[in-house]
């Protein structure tokens, strides 16, 4: 199967295992410590990182963004639609 775990060169593997990594440590309570410009600049990164993302990869990359826009929206109450 394309985009298989185990059919990715060792590079490729090491990139997805990295970003995998720094996409964890996206949470709730660490998104709670930063201010609202902040939170939009890691919604920013993530959209634009998204797009050179592994296929393996991506379906973390689309979590994490629905994650913080929706925290943007609950916990700031900032309407990124708009």
């Amino acid at each position: 199967m394309r985009g298989d775990f185990d059919t990715l060169s060792p590079k490729l593997q090491e990139r997805h295992l990295k970003n995998t990594k720094s996409l964890n440590k996206i949470t709730v309570k660490v998104l709670d410590k930063y201010t609202t410009d902040q939170v939009k600049e890691v919604l920013q990164k993530l959209m634009n990182n998204e797009i050179f993302s592994l296929r393996i990869t991506r379906p973390l990359f689309i979590e994490k963004i629905k994650m913080v826009a929706k925290f943007l929206r609950e916990e700031r109450g900032i309407n990124l639609k708009k």
